[in-house]
């Protein structure tokens, strides 16, 4: 558990006293935080909860509004598949529209736990390559929303719900693995820092069990923490890879306040290394400061004394040139990417890329992947998410192709692959597990 992170309420359903197994990861968590305000509650009251205390409103992200730490709020999964007319969820949307719909399904146990990330368009009954950004379909592993980092591009700070059954949902991510044997890879969690709750909540090492059960399934962590004592002993048997997103040393420190540093990320990465743990990095998400090339290139330097399975490149994204304003101090921007930002707000205006345009992002990646190559020749090294236009530009550059490149995170890139043995489009077969 992250020490110097208080919460100044953890709200706890009383449904938990149901199941010894989560009870026990509860009392873990509420004993880390003593100081807390305890806010027991019953799952039939969770509506009232909601609107009382407002906690399903929709967040502006952090560098608008800091609202200090975030409160925790355990309950439990229910395992049931997405229903868009579930009536609970309609109920407390009627009472208050503006409440965030992601948020409220967290809050009653509906969130689907292994919710499917399309990376694609379904098309005749195949899911095919398309949309304006290129990423894998998977089924993706969510117990949590949100963490307590408070980097100022992202929105889930104010509170962090989280299932604590874990010992259920792990029954449960055996039979996911078993009807989805396309899949050797999982993700968890593309929502929150799964580190943040260990090891008091015990997710990680139950997902490792639950990879060793089979020949060929791995998980990824994708993390920003330090956390990783916990990890040094676990039997992992390398079936546990750590991905790190990575920021410059003032990237880290000016906007993702309570994340750990550059350094404090590499060292971490050293450590896992050393532990036998499979490591990858993304730069991601790079945000050009002005003196962006000396930032990156030490940042280059020290993570490549690592051993690393691969490595992925990607700008800020999701938010147009005023949001990018509001978020960062300007005066530690890049002014003439920031000018180039500027003159292409209408362009970028639709695109997932945004806010820099096609010129900019590619000098940065080019810049990225020459410094990258100075020093490693070999390591693979892949664009996330970005769009298929940036891919048929430095395809070439970077020897990966949008069908066949390894990544990050993505459902069929296990360790040491130099690129993917299936077509992550046409092989994807997906089948649900829901109660």
């Amino acid at each position: 558990m992250y020490e110097s992170f208080s919460p100044p309420r953890i709200y706890v359903c009383n449904d938990i006293a149901t199941d010894p197994d989560a009870q026990t990861r509860a009392d873990r968590i509420l004993a880390a935080y003593p100081d807390s305000e305890i806010v027991p509650f019953d799952r039939e009251g969770v509506g009232d909860l909601i609107l009382r205390h407002g906690l399903g409103d929709k967040r502006p992200r952090m560098g608008i509004r800091d609202v200090g730490p975030p409160s925790l709020f355990l309950t439990l999964a229910q395992f049931t598949g997405p229903d868009e007319n579930n009536e609970e969820v309609q109920a407390i949307l009627a009472r208050n529209p503006a409440v965030d719909r992601r948020m409220v399904l967290f809050l009653l146990g509906l969130y689907p736990w292994h919710g499917v990330w399309l990376g694609g368009l379904k098309h005749e009954g195949r899911i095919t390559m398309g949309g304006d950004m290129v990423c894998r379909p998977a089924w993706r592993l969510n117990t949590m929303l949100g963490c307590p980092h408070h980097c100022v591009y992202c929105a889930f700070g104010e509170l962090i719900p989280m299932y604590v059954n874990m010992g259920a949902y792990c029954e449960r991510l055996v039979n996911l693995m078993a009807a989805n044997p396309w899949q050797q890879t999982y993700l968890y969690d593309d929502a929150a820092e799964a580190l943040f709750p260990e090891p008091a909540l015990g997710a990680i090492e139950g997902m490792i069990e639950c990879c060793k059960q089979f020949p060929d399934r791995h998980l990824v962590i994708h993390t920003k923490s330090a956390n990783v004592d916990f990890l040094r002993d676990l039997d992992h048997q390398g079936r546990c890879t750590m991905t790190w997103s990575l920021t410059s040393s003032l990237q880290s420190r000016e906007a993702e306040p309570f994340s750990a540093t550059m350094e404090e990320r590499v060292e971490a990465a050293r450590k896992c290394a050393s532990w036998g743990y499979p490591v990858r990095i993304k730069f991601k998400p790079i945000v050009p400061f002005a003196g962006w090339r000396e930032h990156a290139r030490e940042m280059i330097r020290q993570i490549l004394s690592v051993k690393l399975d691969n490595i992925s490149l990607f700008t800020i994204a999701w938010m147009d040139v005023d949001d990018l304003k509001t978020c960062f101090p300007v005066e530690l921007l890049d002014q003439g990417f920031l000018k180039a930002a500027e003159d292409a707000k209408e362009e970028m205006k639709t695109r997932s890329v945004k806010p820099y345009p096609h010129h900019v992002r590619a000098e940065i990646y080019r810049f990225y992947i020459q410094e990258i190559r100075a020093i490693n020749p070999d390591v693979p090294i892949t664009l996330c998410t970005e769009a298929p236009d940036m891919w048929e530009e430095l395809a070439p550059l970077v020897g990966q192709k949008p069908r066949d490149f390894v990544c990050g995170c993505g459902p069929m890139t296990s360790p040491g692959l130099g690129c993917l043995r299936a077509d992550p489009w046409r092989d994807v077969k997906p089948v649900s597990v829901w109660d």
